[in-house]
């Protein structure tokens, strides 16, 4: 029997196509190969899936990353 921490850690993960997202680890996984996203490209992957079938902005994804209070270059990034 799995203990109550890990059916929850599973029943958070996100599946898409063949892809299977954990938002808390940061682990994307295809089928038996994962690895573990840097930190805005996971925050990015996050916003996406929680707002899945809505359109996201550039300025709320810039907002996610760095926050309104600093001003970076974000369009070539964000692409």
């Amino acid at each position: 029997m799995e203990s109550a921490e890990n059916l929850h850690s599973q029943s958070s993960r996100v599946k898409f196509a063949e892809f299977v997202f954990d938002p808390h680890s940061g682990e994307l996984r295809k089928g038996a190969n994962g690895t573990r996203l840097s930190r805005q490209p996971a925050i990015v992957l996050r916003l996406l899936t929680e707002r899945a079938g809505e359109v996201v902005t550039r300025a709320e994804i810039r907002e996610v990353l760095w926050g309104s209070g600093i001003h970076v270059d974000f369009e070539q990034g964000i692409n």
